[in-house]
This record gives structure tokens, sequence and C-alpha cells, in this order.
């Protein structure tokens, strides 16, 4: 990486533009976090990684505490070698109350991977903008937020824009447990107040529809009677441009939406 942490604890680390298109050698991303305890990233712009098929972030197993990513802009990073994405942070061995912490961030323009991809034991999301782009030949991003292995999520204030990301990608804005459990965590979901946009009906030429959200694998509805989960908050966000869908699953919305 271009800025490495390890076995580090409570650094702040800020003010600087982090620009991967005329770098050399970089490794696994930009930012390598391993081992650190309650580590702050603020007012960071990370870009320019694609070029190296290389994360933005990339946290390993090791850290412990809080992560915090505060006014942080990610794009131009990503690509098919794992593959990788704007942010990709995993979940802690040494800590079961491992959290990630999001505010007043802006990421987008992720080449192949994810907006943000998160396999830590807890993800708070708060304020940001997750903006995906238009593909066309070229993929653009696949998931805006996804937090594969459960956990508690929590997401407020947040607007988040799909856009057709192109063949090969996919059109879910945000996915939970999709690819099962890790460990023996409890699982939450909180998401309200938040603005689901979608610039196109299809991601795809195969004309696949955009949905907001995707609870488990097999996708499980939060209305239905069979939903494996108790703790589940999604109400009093917004969808604007996202039409019906014919999965019931991805059609659902929560409470009091509009």
């Amino acid at each position: 990486g271009i800025v490495y942490f390890d076995k580090s604890e409570n650094i702040t680390f800020e003010n600087f533009d982090i620009d991967g298109t005329s770098t050399g050698g970089v490794g696994k991303a930009a930012i390598y976090v391993n081992g650190a305890t309650n580590l702050t990233l603020r007012h960071l712009r990370i870009h320019g990684f694609k070029a190296h098929d290389a994360n933005g972030i990339f946290g390993t197993d090791a850290n412990t505490g809080t992560l915090r990513m505060e006014n942080i802009e990610l794009f131009d990073n990503g690509g098919g070698n794992g593959p990788e994405h704007n942010i990709y942070i995993g979940a802690s061995k040494l800590d079961p109350n491992f959290t990630v912490h999001m505010t007043g961030s802006y990421s987008h323009s992720a080449y192949y991977g994810h907006l943000f991809k998160s396999r830590a034991q807890k993800n708070i999301l708060e304020g940001n903008y997750f903006r995906g782009t238009l593909g066309g030949a070229q993929q653009a991003e696949n998931y805006l937020v996804d937090v594969p292995n459960g956990g508690a999520l929590t997401m407020r204030n947040n607007v988040l824009v799909k856009n057709a990301s192109g063949d090969g990608s996919n059109g879910l804005m945000v996915t939970f447990k999709m690819e099962g459990a890790a460990d023996t965590r409890p699982d939450s979901i909180t998401i309200e107040h938040n603005t689901f946009v979608a610039h196109s009906l299809y991601y795809d030429s195969q004309q696949h529809q955009l949905a907001p959200f995707s609870f488990f694998y097999p996708q499980k509805n939060p209305a239905a009677a069979d939903f494996p989960l108790a703790n589940v908050k999604v109400r009093g966000n917004a969808f604007i441009g996202l039409c019906q869908h014919y999965s019931a699953e991805l059609n659902y919305r929560g409470a009091d939406y509009v």
C-alpha cells in the first residue's frame, strides 16, 4: 500500500490526496490497515487505483475498536483481481465488536467492485453519498453497499444512486448477509431516512431491474413470516425512480416510505 497501518493505536490520518494514476507498484490498496486499534481516516481523497486493480481502503482481520472514516472521497478504485473495491474491510478475528463508522463521505465511480464492502461485525453509515455510474461497454461498480456476513448494520441519512452499471455488474444498492455467517455475531438491520435513486430501470442489456435491497441468500423478504431476523427497522426511506419489481423480495420497501 501507499499508506500502511500496522500495530497502531489511536491514530488520526487526515488531509491527504492519494492519487494512484502515476504511482508504481501498489499492492492490495492505497491505504492498507492491518492491526490498527481506533484508527480515524479524515479529510482524504483516494482515487486512481483501478489502474493497479487495487482497493482504495483495505482492512485485514487484525483490526480492533472502531475504524472511523470521516469526510473522505473515493473514486476510480477497484478491479477484477478479487475483485477489488473502493472500500473493503475484513471481519476482526480479535474484536467481536469491531465497528466501521463512516460519515459525511462520498464513494463513487468504482470499477468492477463495490463502493463499500465490509465484513466488520458492526457497520454504521451516516450522511454519506454512494453514487453508482453509467457503465456502458466498460462495467462500472456492482453493489453500492455490501455487508456480506451480516452483523449490526445501521444506515441513516445516506443518499444512494444507481445507474445502468453495465453487463456483468449488479443492480442492487444494499445487500446484507448474501455470503452467509462468518461467526456467531448477532444480526440487526436499521435502515432509515435514506434516499434511494435509480437513474435507469435496468442495469444491463438483458433488462435486469434495479432494486434497493437484498437480504440473505437465497433472498428473504423482511415482510414475510419466515424472515430469519426479528431485529429489523426499515422505515422512512425515500425511493425515486425505482419501479415495482417482479420479485417480492426485491420489491420490499419497509414502513413509512415515500
